[in-house]
């Protein structure tokens, strides 16, 4: 069976894949050997072959920067979409980023549990093995790898067990202030929403108030009309001159616009500045 050309082509083969870039995991199976020669863990993997595990969780580390990284984006634009008024901004997004941050919580959290329990007989940290660590020669001189690489043979960099806790402590502390910027602009939203109805409802009540002053002059006149009939002399109906219907409908009219405007407290109150003036009159 002929084997198909690319699949004989590295994972890491750059042709036609500019615009890519592998992830971590594809890396470690690839240059893990190299990895535990490069940070010094293949001398110290002989008195403890667990730390062999730990460029295996660094890798997993680097993955959930990379989750991060692209949930702290998504969730920039769903908030930055609030100033603009965007209409690709949704409280269902930032709820569905929120979902899978806190699995992602709850998962760093088992993590660093397990963590504990996998390296706590490590004694990493302690007399005996910092004496046996100082021992080792750094196995890097390179200025440019002088921070994580090389304090790594000394139990206290990206490669050891005590780095490696820090950075699932630090991966679930950025996790839960990414869960609440997802509250945070949930909540924003929310309110948004509520303002926005707020708004319409006030305009609603606008456009009902024209519609009850229309109300308050076509109610009296379609109530006059309907006593008359509109059985007038010149509509060829009745006996009744044309007049009467104004005679009769201005007034109903107007007492209808009176008892629209009247407001019984501002009368109440009236009277009691009457009435209060007129006692101090009388003192």
């Amino acid at each position: 069976m002929p084997k198909d050309p690319a699949s004989s082509q590295s994972r890491l083969s750059s042709s036609g894949r500019d615009s890519e870039f592998p992830q971590s995991g594809c890396l470690l199976p690839l240059e893990y050997n190299s990895l535990l020669a490069l940070v010094d863990l293949g001398r110290r993997c002989t008195r403890d072959p667990v730390l062999s595990l730990i460029p295996t969780f660094v890798h997993a580390a680097f993955s959930e920067v990379h989750l991060f990284n692209l949930m702290e984006a998504q969730i920039s634009n769903e908030i930055d979409a609030l100033a603009v008024n965007a209409s690709h901004g949704s409280i269902e997004n930032l709820q569905f980023f929120s979902n899978i941050l806190e699995k992602h919580s709850a998962h760093t959290k088992d993590s660093l549990k397990g963590l504990s329990s996998l390296f706590e007989h490590t004694g990493e940290g302690d007399d005996s093995q910092r004496r046996w660590s100082e021992s080792i020669s750094p196995s890097i001189d390179a200025p440019d790898l002088e921070g994580a690489f090389q304090t790594s043979s000394a139990g206290s960099g990206t490669f050891s067990v005590s780095g490696l806790k820090e950075d699932f402590r630090d991966h679930y502390t950025r996790c839960n202030k990414l869960i609440d910027r997802c509250s945070m602009g949930i909540q924003t939203m929310m309110n948004k929403a509520m303002v926005l109805e707020s708004h319409k409802a006030i305009e609603q009540a606008e456009d009902l108030k024209k519609l009850t002053l229309l109300a308050s002059f076509f109610i009296p006149l379609s109530f006059v009309s309907s006593v008359f009939g509109m059985n007038f002399k010149i509509m060829g109906q009745g006996s009744l001159a044309l007049w009467w219907f104004f005679a009769i409908a201005i007034p109903v009219t107007a007492v209808a616009q009176i008892w629209y405007i009247w407001d019984l407290k501002k009368v109440k109150d009236w009277r009691k500045r009457i009435s209060s003036n007129e006692t101090s009159r009388l003192e």
